[in-house]
């Protein structure tokens, strides 16, 4: 049996659907575990290189963006850019106005919290399932922050609803996956048109300056 020094595995699960790339990448991990072996793995996924990778290089334009291991890059992108890569897809983007913030003009609702950024303006990143959907502002809880939204789109995905908001006053979305297994409510609690606030913890957010797109600790 052949054992080469390294491995170079070029997107090799892209053109598999979907049962069958989980499957290999099962088995590819099986087999790294039982006969170690070196590899590059090349992947636009991030659920691949998650899964199968002891070292993430995040690339970007031919540069090393962040390299460490798949829960460090996960937990703690040091860029607006590895933030979106790891699934952070939902994007804010904050001015400092007086002792508060807004976001497109619209003030955030900090409900006592002290958002963790120093510079006048700075962006906020979020997970879609990190998002929680609430009829008011009064409803927020002592740890979440909120912005108000209209309900533009809502599509059914089993165990989750996908909604796209509209901030109010604003052209910018934000797509929420919220839960339909925790509430029997919630496949007829959003509807298209429909106003709504936007919610979400302190701790579950990541913060990154705007100019520079660098981290900024939480």
């Amino acid at each position: 049996m052949s054992e080469p020094d390294l491995v170079l595995f070029d997107e090799p699960l892209s053109n598999l659907d979907a049962r069958l790339r989980q499957q290999v990448r099962a088995e590819l991990h099986e087999l790294h575990r039982t006969r170690p072996f070196t590899a590059v793995f090349v992947t636009h996924d991030q659920s691949e290189a998650l899964s199968l990778g002891q070292r993430m290089a995040i690339m970007r334009t031919g540069t090393i963006e962040q390299i460490g291991n798949p829960r460090e890059v996960f937990e703690h992108p040091v860029s607006d850019y590895v933030a979106e890569f790891i699934g952070m897809s939902e994007r804010l983007e904050l001015t400092r106005n007086g002792d508060g913030w807004s976001c497109d003009g619209q003030a955030l609702e900090a409900n006592g919290n002290h958002v963790p950024i120093s510079a006048p303006a700075g962006v906020v990143r979020l997970r879609p399932d990190d998002l929680r959907l609430v009829e008011d502002l009064s409803l927020l809880r002592d740890n979440e922050l909120g912005l108000e939204a209209t309900v533009m789109d809502v599509s059914y995905g089993g165990r989750h609803l996908d909604v796209s908001v509209q901030l109010t006053g604003s052209d910018t979305r934000v797509n929420a996956q919220v839960s339909t297994k925790s509430s029997g409510g919630q496949l007829d609690r959003w509807a298209t048109g429909e106003r709504t606030v936007i919610a979400f913890e302190l701790r579950n957010a990541r913060y990154f300056e705007l100019e520079s797109s660098l981290a900024v600790a939480a």
